[in-house]
């Protein structure tokens, strides 16, 4: 990475899961570029590959459910989730990693492709997120 990153710890000094990160844009595609590099830097290992693979392999959407995610506003149909990363199209596919208010790293290693998005929304709208998902396909589809 080229700048620090802002991490949200809790009294006990470890760092809080599922959010209080921050980093710039340009930072987080390179993350995102070491996940197509399935989990490599420079040659170097930062990630297990098996971590990622599980990732993709291992999400199953009929545990995205409404016993699942209590709040509605998050249930996205047809979505698949994994320790920490969403796949719109279900497991085997593209995958993302999504923050509060409109942030996404979206990883499609098919398309060798990564797009970072920051915005600053109200909160999390899910018809916005089904038109950012069709944005980020057609970019994937012209590639």
């Amino acid at each position: 990475m080229e700048h620090d990153a802002s991490i949200i710890c809790d009294p006990q000094g470890a760092s809080t899961p599922n959010g209080g990160m921050s980093t710039t844009l340009r930072d987080l595609a390179r993350w995102g570029q070491m996940h197509l590099n399935g989990g490599t830097f420079q040659g170097e290992r930062i990630v297990p590959e098996p971590f990622l693979e599980d990732i993709r392999r291992q999400a199953d959407p009929r545990k995205v459910t409404e016993e699942s995610i209590p709040s509605r506003d998050f249930l996205l149909p047809g979505w698949a989730y994994r320790s920490q990363f969403w796949l719109p199209d279900g497991k085997d596919g593209p995958y993302c990693a999504s923050g509060g208010y409109g942030q996404y790293c979206y990883v499609h290693p098919e398309c060798d492709m990564v797009i970072v998005k920051f915005s600053t929304q109200k909160g999390f709208d899910p018809e916005l997120g089904k038109l950012e998902m069709h944005a980020f396909r057609q970019i994937a589809k012209s590639l």
